[in-house]
């Protein structure tokens, strides 16, 4: 297949949907450190403990404050029902909620390489 630089994020989440049947916004944990171009010390924090990547649209727990990303804690609480940090009982609907906005703020900043760039593509853009 022959992507180019414009289109090629979104070929691949394209693809990535219909191999795993399920939507993208589902399966998608968090950003690995290679991808990043000079990523900010304060990113350096923002890591999921489940997946050990980057947080991508991170949530946070009502019960420790612990911030994880939202494919993984979903995933985790579908058969875990419990914080992965405390490991205390935890329902997704009325357990976790969204990340302080200043979080989101930082991760915007970030550039990141195309999830294609093993394929070649040299698209650097912002992450969210």
């Amino acid at each position: 297949m022959n992507y180019s630089n414009n289109n090629c994020v979104a070929a691949a989440l394209v693809i990535l949907t219909k191999v795993t049947k399920v939507p993208i916004h589902c399966t998608m944990p968090g950003y690995e450190w290679s991808r990043f171009v000079e990523a900010s010390a304060e990113v350096r924090d923002m890591t999921c403990s489940i997946c050990r990547h980057v947080l991508c649209r991170p949530l946070v727990t009502k019960c420790c404050q612990s911030t994880y990303c939202e494919s993984c804690i979903k995933n985790w609480l579908a058969t875990k029902k419990t914080c992965p940090a405390e490991k205390k009982p935890l329902k997704f609907a009325d357990g976790v909620h969204n990340a302080p906005t200043a979080i989101a703020k930082i991760l915007k900043r970030q550039r990141i390489k195309c999830a294609m760039a093993s394929k070649g593509c040299q698209e650097v853009t912002c992450l969210l």
